[in-house]
C-alpha cells in the first residue's frame, strides 16, 4: 500500500544528513522515497546488486554511500548473510499513524452509516403512520357531485410535500472524535467542542427543519465565537462598577 505522504522537517534533514557527501545525500533521498512505498514502510533489504540498480550507480558506490549513511547514523544499516538492510524509524511511526487513522475514518463511516439506516427506518415509519391517518380521513369534508359521487374540497386537497430531503441522508452525523479533529485542526478548545456537540446531540440538532444535515463545521467556529463573546461579556460584568443614579465617576470616590 506504501505512505501516501510523510511530514517533512527541513531542519532535521539539514541536522541529520550534515555529515555527508553530496553523493550520500542524494543517495539516501531515493532510499527514502524508495522506503516509503514499500507494502511494510520503513524498512528494506537487499542484495548490493539490486541497491546498485535502485540508486542508477555501480555496487562499489552504492556499498560506499549506504555505509557512509550507516556510519553517520543518518539511518540505520545493518548486513544479513549477503544482504544490506536499510530501515528509517519515522517512515514506519508515519506508517502506524496512517493506518489507524485509516481504521478511525472506516469506524466513524460505519456509525455513521447505522445512524442513517436508524434515522432511515424511523422516516420511514412516520411516512407510514401519516398514510394510514390520511386514508382514515379521507371521507372527512367531503361532498355529493351531481352524478352521486364523493368529491373532496379543493381546501382540503394535500399538495405533494417536497420539503423532505431523503439526499440528507447521504451526510453523516460527525462523531465526537470528528468534532474534536475539527477542533483541533483549527485551534478550538476541546471543551468548546465538546460543548459544542453535547448540546446538538442532546436536542437533536443536527438537522434543519427541512431534514437537511446542517454545515456543522461552520457552525462550530461560530460557536466558538458565541463562546468567545460570552466569556467577555462575563469578564465584564464581573469587573463592572455600578455608579448611583444622578452622580459622575470622579464624585463617588
Amino acid at each position: 500500500m506504501g505512505l501516501p505522504y510523510s511530514k517533512f522537517f527541513w531542519g532535521d534533514y539539514l541536522r541529520d544528513t550534515r555529515m555527508l557527501s553530496l553523493e550520500a545525500k542524494g543517495a539516501w533521498m531515493d532510499i527514502l522515497c524508495h522506503l516509503s512505498q514499500l507494502d511494510e514502510p520503513g524498512e528494506a533489504g537487499y542484495k548490493i546488486q539490486s541497491w546498485a540498480r535502485l540508486l542508477g550507480v555501480g555496487k562499489r558506490v552504492a556499498k560506499r554511500v549506504i555505509e557512509e549513511i550507516g556510519e553517520a547514523q543518518v539511518g540505520k544499516v545493518w548486513w544479513k548473510d549477503d544482504r544490506i538492510f536499510v530501515s528509517n524509524s519515522r517512515i514506519k511511526n508515519d506508517f502506524l499513524k496512517f493506518t489507524e487513522k485509516q481504521s478511525q475514518a472506516s469506524c466513524a463511516g460505519k456509525l455513521g452509516a447505522q445512524k442513517r439506516h436508524k434515522l432511515l427506518e424511523i422516516n420511514e415509519g412516520t411516512e407510514a403512520f401519516a398514510t394510514i391517518k390520511d386514508n382514515e380521513n379521507c371521507i372527512e369534508g367531503h361532498t355529493v357531485s351531481g352524478n352521486g359521487r364523493l368529491t373532496i374540497p379543493e381546501s382540503r386537497i394535500q399538495k405533494p410535500n417536497n420539503n423532505i430531503h431523503t439526499e440528507s441522508l447521504d451526510a453523516s452525523i460527525p462523531t465526537i472524535e470528528e468534532v474534536y479533529e475539527l477542533a483541533k485542526m483549527r485551534g478550538i478548545k476541546k471543551e468548546v467542542a465538546e460543548s459544542f456537540y453535547e448540546w446538538h446531540e442532546i436536542n437533536h440538532k443536527w438537522c434543519n427543519d427541512s431534514g437537511r444535515l446542517i454545515n456543522w463545521q461552520l457552525k462550530l467556529k461560530r460557536w466558538e465565537n458565541n463562546s468567545r463573546k460570552y466569556e467577555s461579556n462575563s469578564k465584564a460584568k464581573a469587573g463592572y462598577e455600578q455608579i448611583p443614579f444622578g452622580k459622575k465617576r470622579n464624585e463617588q470616590k
